[in-house]
């Protein structure tokens, strides 16, 4: 598992890692899109984030 405090550190997980963004590095709309892109570039195994961050149309059909 790792904290994401700071996009940069989603390139670095390695695989199967669990990605967990902290909410100072989610504050924008692209946040949590580019999170996921970063895990699925990186083979995490998934990736969690807090309740309040908005979730777009876009970031749904990225997840799924």
């Amino acid at each position: 598992m790792s904290l994401i405090s700071d996009l940069a550190q989603a390139r670095r997980c390695a695989p199967s890692t669990a990605l967990v963004v902290h909410p100072a590095a989610a504050p924008g709309v692209w946040a949590l899109e580019s999170a996921l892109r970063f895990a699925w570039e990186r083979n995490a195994s998934c990736v969690v984030a807090p309740s309040e961050i908005t979730i777009t149309d876009s970031t749904r059909q990225l997840a799924e």
